[in-house]
């Protein structure tokens, strides 16, 4: 028998006002990919974790064919929480020992920033160049 395949990824906030979207996976076209299995929805009014064990099937179905990149995103990888009485505005707290970068700012496990949307979070390797 073959490998178990990683639970499919389903969005439970499709309808949430705002969301994330995977623009770039390394040897993968996203652009080709159908929106909801590169997108997750951000809730606005409570704190929400990103990472593999909360969006189970998410990350496996995007690293599919490069499975060794996965261990670059923990199971509780990013806490994106929105800011009382500001909708629109969101404090990002690295939860990972793999650093985050937010607006070309790198923050290592324990920081955190603010973003307002549009704006960009990558997961990237803490000690190899080539992830």
């Amino acid at each position: 028998r073959g490998q178990a395949q990683p639970p499919q990824w389903k969005d439970p906030a499709p309808s949430a006002p705002y969301r994330l979207v995977c623009s770039s996976v390394i040897g993968i076209d996203v652009a080709a990919l159908p929106a909801e299995v590169k997108t997750i929805g951000v809730p606005v009014h409570e704190p929400f974790i990103v990472g593999r064990q909360h969006q189970s099937g998410f990350f496996e179905g995007l690293l599919g064919s490069e499975p060794r990149y996965l261990t670059i995103v923990g199971r509780a990888h990013v806490e994106i929480a929105p800011i009382p009485g500001d909708s629109a505005t969101f404090k990002v707290t690295n939860l990972s020992s793999n650093p985050i970068v937010m607006d070309q700012q790198r923050f290592n496990k324990g920081q955190h920033g603010f973003m307002r949307p549009p704006t960009s979070i990558q997961f990237i390797a803490s000690k190899t160049a080539d992830a």
